[in-house]
């Protein structure tokens, strides 16, 4: 945002646009004592006996509909010191056969013999595109498996997540600390609207007071600085919180108290005057 562009933030806010699916994070430990399938069994999705493991996943496409990507663990034979499993990803769309998204040939991951993964070096699987057959573009994802173990316990996804996003409509709007105004939707996607533009002055007792809390400029206070805020010589913002008073709301009571008792104490005084006046006016 230009600090140096000001204008009135436009809220005409529409619906959350979707995000398609361009990468999916995916964290598990694979038992170390799981028997290796074969080479001769061909894999089938349809079967779980030709395959170790399964996770499903949601991911989305460009037009924000869901599809079930399923990522399947075959373990192979160890080659001491290191072992390798070959993972197939399929989409398993209900109602429609499954569609492989595996390259040729099929990608494959390798464990060290303290568990930990050393192949591929970063983690990451490129799957081939997938085209969803409608007007939405072909999802072209990355499989991030780096954190994944191989390791003498049962198998256990510990992290799985997403970066796509369905079609979602406008929640409420939230600023956040440095003053960029965001526009929440219900798909858990945000769009920035702009950011608020912080001022101050050199000498701020020189400003003038307007009243109902607005201040003008003059020549004691300078003239004014913009900028946004967290940068530089401006600070943070609180977004939906008071100013907090700077009186003393007990001290303030306590001193209404006293001045109540001290106003009744005089009304009696008076009174007693009265009647006194009263007293004597009709002796005499």
């Amino acid at each position: 945002f230009s600090s140096g562009e000001v204008s009135t933030v436009s809220l005409n806010i529409g619906a959350g646009k979707p995000v398609a699916t361009s990468l999916v994070t995916f964290q598990a430990n694979l038992d170390a004592t799981s028997p290796a399938i074969p080479n001769t069994v061909t894999f089938d999705p349809l079967n779980d006996d030709t395959y170790t493991d399964q996770s499903p996943s949601t991911v989305y496409d460009s037009l924000g509909v869901p599809h079930r990507l399923t990522t399947y663990f075959v373990a192979n034979a160890a080659t001491p010191p290191t072992r390798s499993w070959t993972v197939h990803h399929y989409i398993t769309d209900d109602g429609v056969p499954p569609v492989s998204l595996d390259t040729t040939p099929p990608a494959t991951i390798t464990f060290d013999s303290a568990g930990e993964l050393i192949s591929p070096a970063d983690g990451k699987l490129t799957l081939a595109p997938y085209s969803t057959g409608t007007a939405a573009a072909s999802i072209d994802i990355t499989m991030d498996l780096k954190g994944t173990t191989q390791l003498n316990n049962e198998y256990a996804p510990n992290i799985l997540k997403q970066n796509g996003l369905p079609a979602g409509t406008f929640t409420d709007i939230k600023i956040d600390d440095q003053g960029v105004i965001l526009a929440n939707f219900s798909n858990g996607g945000s769009s920035p609207l702009g950011r608020i533009v912080m001022t101050r002055f050199t000498n701020p007792q020189g400003l003038s007071k307007l009243g109902d809390g607005a201040w003008a400029e003059t020549s004691t206070s300078g003239a004014p600085l913009s900028g946004a805020a967290t940068e530089g010589i401006f600070g943070a913002i609180q977004s939906g919180s008071l100013e907090q008073s700077n009186v003393d709301l007990t001290k303030q009571l306590v001193s209404l108290i006293v001045a109540q008792q001290t106003y009744q104490a005089n009304s009696q005084t008076i009174q007693t005057e009265n009647s006194s006046i009263q007293t004597i006016l009709q002796l005499g």
